[in-house]
């Protein structure tokens, strides 16, 4: 059974390293969200509004999509 992911918006909340970051869901949940090797890193700031792709069988840990799919509001 193939990993099924969703998408998720997020905000950054503290930068851990280049790759790594917290960020809280909107029910305040605070999570772990990665850049993927071998995509080119993008810089991330706090307070910055992103979508992440979760997976279903784990909640605490999410995938950064590209900025250009960036939340706008």
């Amino acid at each position: 059974m193939s990993d099924i992911r969703i998408e998720a918006k997020v905000i950054i909340r503290e930068v851990l390293s280049e790759r790594v970051s917290r960020a809280s869901l909107p029910n305040g949940k605070i999570i772990l969200v990665y850049q993927r090797k071998g995509v080119p890193l993008e810089a991330i700031n706090a307070g910055d509004k992103r979508i992440v792709l979760l997976s279903l069988c784990n909640f605490s840990e999410g995938r950064l999509l590209p900025s250009i799919q960036q939340v706008t509001e």
